[in-house]
């Protein structure tokens, strides 16, 4: 099966919710007292905050479209219970996209990325609520529905999470530095010195 645009951003969008409720919360308990740091480590802050909460809109679009096709379906075959949109597992295909939407627009909230420890909880709670495998045991719960899964190796895990944050961390760099703010106060500190 090759890969679709849909699920490469998908993919990526992922990354980004996964490497920002674990690097987020670690780099806002990390105290430091050089004034560089902090500053490089604020607008690092805030550019990942801006991207999260573009991501949480542009996953929410994708995942509104993928809902239109897949009920479009529906309504052409009607065959059998569709698991994903109305059938017993309607838990794992509706409350992650919802949760990463409102989770993420969230930020707009100038108070709760200012508070650190808002920030903190706010992130990791991006990182578990949304959680597909959370929905998928708490769905088999509730409707004594029996899903056949592989259990996937913890290296398998641990090698995915790594690489997510490895591609959000990328991201988040290549947005401070198109932003050019990095840029603009390292050249005014040269000037002034000249």
């Amino acid at each position: 099966m090759e890969p679709t645009f849909d699920g490469v951003v998908k993919a990526l969008l992922l990354s980004i919710f996964t490497g920002f409720g674990i690097i987020i919360p670690i780099l806002s308990a990390v105290k430091s007292s050089n004034l560089k740091t902090i500053e490089f480590k604020n607008l690092f802050i805030l550019t990942a905050i801006q991207l999260v909460r573009v991501s949480g809109a542009l996953y929410f679009v994708l995942w509104l479209l993928d809902l239109y096709r897949n009920y479009a379906q529906y309504e052409v075959n009607k065959q059998g219970v569709d698991y994903t949109l109305f059938g017993p597992l309607w838990l794992v295909f509706w409350m992650p996209p919802i949760l990463y939407f409102i989770l993420s627009q969230l930020f707009w909230i100038k108070k709760l990325y200012t508070k650190k420890s808002a920030l903190i909880t706010f992130s990791i709670l991006l990182f578990i609520l949304p959680f597909q495998k959370l929905w998928l045991i708490l769905s088999t719960l509730t409707h004594q529905y029996q899903r056949v899964t592989e259990a996937t190796p913890a290296y398998t895990i641990v090698v995915s999470v790594l690489l997510n944050i490895i591609i959000f961390i990328f991201m988040v760099f290549t947005l401070v530095l198109m932003s050019g703010k990095l840029k603009d106060k390292d050249s005014l500190k040269n000037n002034k010195k000249k």
